[in-house]
């Protein structure tokens, strides 16, 4: 047996008191174990932080958004200007959270701002992004490369064999028609495949005005532009108030079925440019009547079709024009010249990063109309804001 009693109740350890706050522990004395609670209520900050993390992340993307807009187009920047926005309501609705919860304040309140800033950040952008990407959608659709000369074999899906001849017309050194006083187009040398286009001169005297416009033979819009102000058009051209120059564009071969119609429309404007120059006035505004413009998605006319429309619309086609068009002689030159025009600028444009963003597509004295293309009186109201005479109503 051991020698050791147990203490008698006088002689019990009395419980040692925890210090007061503030107080100082003597020396020696027994220190108490902390408040497990105590412990616990300094360690759940974890809603905190990761509200301030998430907010941050979604600011980065917002701004990253920025980037991938500038650099790679419309719709891949909405989809990281969303995801902005996701990570953004995270960071927002952890940080109340947290702060209902009493958690560190800072945090709580950081992970609220930044969160609440991606997220309008990233619905703006969302939004512009969207609008770009429309945009882009609009010039160069599904299928970029069927506008584009030497990019495919010329099977009817809107792209010429890479060994095309792209040469042009007589008369279409700019890549356009310059249609004067006399609705001719003005003699110019033909380009040859692969040159660049020649800007036309402009003079900008305040006496004649310039008048750039980017139509698509297959574009339903183009054809109510028309409607609505060709015969304004036309009287300003014939009075010499201004000149027009016309440029065909072909993206929308991509809703031809396979047919290149924009292409092959394009490529017989041409054949008339060079082959019959009186005759390029009236069939321009007869390929962009509700009478001959296709709908959309069919095949349009064939080449034999559009040899008929040229005959309706000049009085008659000789055989170099006949065998012009059923040779499709300017189709890879009409395909260069959209892919010219959609990677390039405008032109003698006062902004001289002003780019061809859809069709109708009208510049006066290098400013863009930005009006409804049905809107008469929006567009004469424009033409005279330009300087441009216009004969009396």
């Amino acid at each position: 047996m051991s020698d050791s009693q147990p203490p008698t109740p006088d002689e019990q350890p009395s419980p040692v008191p925890s210090p007061q706050p503030g107080a100082s522990v003597p020396p020696g004395a027994p220190v108490p174990p902390p408040h497990p609670y105590a412990a616990a209520a300094q360690s759940r900050s974890g809603l905190s932080t990761a509200a301030l993390v998430l907010g941050s992340l979604g600011l980065l993307l917002g701004l990253g958004a920025i980037v991938v807009l500038a650099a790679v187009g419309g719709f891949a920047a909405a989809a990281v200007s969303g995801l902005a926005i996701l990570v953004g309501l995270a960071g927002l609705v952890l940080g109340i959270v947290a702060l209902v919860r009493k958690q560190p304040k800072g945090f709580s309140l950081s992970g609220i701002i930044t969160g609440a800033l991606a997220m309008v950040l990233g619905i703006a952008l969302f939004g512009a992004s969207l609008v770009v990407g429309v945009g882009q959608a609009m010039i160069q659709g599904s299928g970029g490369s069927e506008s584009s000369s030497g990019s495919q074999e010329n099977d009817g899906s809107g792209g010429a064999s890479p060994s095309a001849d792209a040469s042009g017309p007589a008369g279409m050194q700019s890549g356009g028609v310059v249609f004067g006083k006399d609705l001719i187009p003005a003699e110019t040398p033909a380009l040859g495949s692969g040159e660049t286009p020649v800007p036309s001169k402009v003079a900008r005297d305040g006496k004649t005005a310039d008048v750039l416009l980017y139509v698509d033979f297959r574009c339903p819009v183009c054809r109510i532009f028309e409607e609505t102000n060709a015969d304004l058009l036309q009287q300003v051209v014939q009075s010499g108030s201004a000149t027009l120059e016309v440029h065909p564009l072909t993206f929308l071969d991509k809703v031809s079925a396979g047919t290149q119609y924009s292409s092959r429309a394009a490529g017989a404007f041409a054949c008339t440019v060079q082959e019959d120059p009186k005759g390029a006035w009236p069939l321009y505004r007869s390929l962009l009547t509700a009478e001959v413009q296709p709908p959309e998605n069919t095949g349009g006319l064939t080449d034999e079709q559009l040899i008929a429309q040229v005959e309706r619309a000049t009085g008659g086609a000789s055989a170099a024009l006949k065998s012009c068009i059923t040779d499709q002689r300017f189709v890879p030159f009409a395909q260069a010249m959209n892919q010219y025009t959609l990677s390039t600028h405008v032109p003698n444009a006062v902004d001289p990063q002003l780019a061809v963003t859809g069709t109708p597509f009208a510049v006066v004295n290098g400013v863009p109309f930005t009006g409804a293309p049905n809107d008469a009186a929006a567009f004469r109201t424009f033409l005279t804001e330009q300087g441009v005479a216009l004969p009396a109503q």
